[in-house]
């Protein structure tokens, strides 16, 4: 009879654990559809998102929900694992673009004290997440991580199965204090490489102006949502970085006006003129204001440290020191002067 009993016991017991569980996972399957289309709903009207300033809570939630894709724990999905950039780092004809970001790390290792440093940076503008990155470098070899921006919907799918281990946003920047909707030019096979966005009248891409526009297969117009940094800052609880980085074919200063410089703390700018002289000045300038210091500039991009770093410094060390250190990262032999 007990023998009966216990087995009777066990087994009903069994039963309403299997009960349990299975009626656990239904509500949490349940819950997650819920949430999937209560999401869905709220991304569907972007109109209530646009016009609103940029601490505004809705705005936040609503690119925090909709636009932003976290960081991933899944191994990288790259084309070239980044070689190309170790190659190239010392290498003339890249000095005015792909190891411009090097010096950007090295000022930040070098300037920043150890007790300050966040390992965290921002870049707008960040195309695939692999092709000419100015973050993949740091990201992967260094520990780093930061947030990504890019605009263009092709751009940021690449980017997002490249498994990047920053926090992604398909947004632009916005040249105002408040969100809005830009239109874009989307050219394809053009004369330059890739695919490009262009800001409505402007028409700069880093190779020079666009020659003869409408001989080119323009693919279509893209909109995109576009918010103030600010905003993509307070969505990820993001207040001091290490460097930023700004790349987005012209309105690099109107973007840079947006940002409160009183209530975020960035050590180092690395800001693309792009051969303006007349661009140069107006950055120098608007940089000084805000207590920063042109260090660098190559002919394509500049980069400007925040003055108080500038001003501690007590280490001596060369450049070529650390791009040979960038060589063995990669498990390349240091290149002989």
């Amino acid at each position: 009879m007990n023998i009966s009993f216990n087995r009777f016991f066990r087994r009903n017991g069994l039963l309403r654990i299997i009960n349990n569980v299975y009626i656990f996972c239904v509500t949490i399957a349940l819950w997650i559809v819920w949430r999937r289309q209560d999401s869905a709903d709220f991304c569907s009207d972007i109109s209530k998102a646009v016009d609103l300033e940029m601490d505004d809570p809705y705005l936040i939630e609503f690119i925090r929900v909709c636009k932003m894709q976290l960081p991933t724990k899944k191994e990288y999905k790259l084309i070239n694992q980044g070689i190309d950039i170790a190659k190239n780092v010392l290498d003339d004809q890249y000095l005015g673009y792909r190891h411009f970001w090097a010096d950007a790390v090295f000022f930040s290792q070098l300037l920043i004290p150890k007790e300050k440093r966040t390992k965290r940076f921002f870049e707008c503008g960040a195309s695939d997440g692999e092709f000419m990155s100015q973050t993949y470098f740091a990201e992967r070899f260094l520990g780093w991580s930061g947030i990504l921006v890019e605009g263009d919907p092709f751009y940021f799918d690449k980017m997002v199965g490249k498994n990047r281990k920053s926090t992604q946003f398909q947004l632009c920047a916005s040249t105002s204090n408040k969100s809005g909707i830009m239109s874009f030019l989307h050219i394809e096979k053009g004369k330059v490489n890739g695919s490009e966005l262009l800001y409505p009248g402007n028409g700069q891409l880093y190779t020079g102006k666009v020659q003869n526009l409408f001989q080119l297969d323009v693919n279509r117009v893209v909109d995109v949502f576009c918010v103030p940094v600010y905003t993509m800052l307070l969505a990820t609880n993001t207040l001091s970085l290490d460097i930023f980085f700004l790349d987005v074919e012209g309105p690099e200063l109107e973007i840079l006006k947006t940002i409160p410089f009183d209530k975020i703390d960035v050590a180092i700018f690395v800001v693309e003129y792009n051969t303006n002289p007349e661009k140069l000045k107006k950055l120098k300038a608007f940089f000084e204001e805000k207590d920063y210091i042109l260090d660098d500039n190559s002919n394509i991009d500049t980069l400007f440290v925040k003055k108080e770093y500038m001003e501690n410094i007590t280490v001596d060390i060369s450049k070529t020191v650390f791009y040979e250190q960038v060589k063995k990262w990669y498990g390349l032999k240091p290149l002989v002067d």
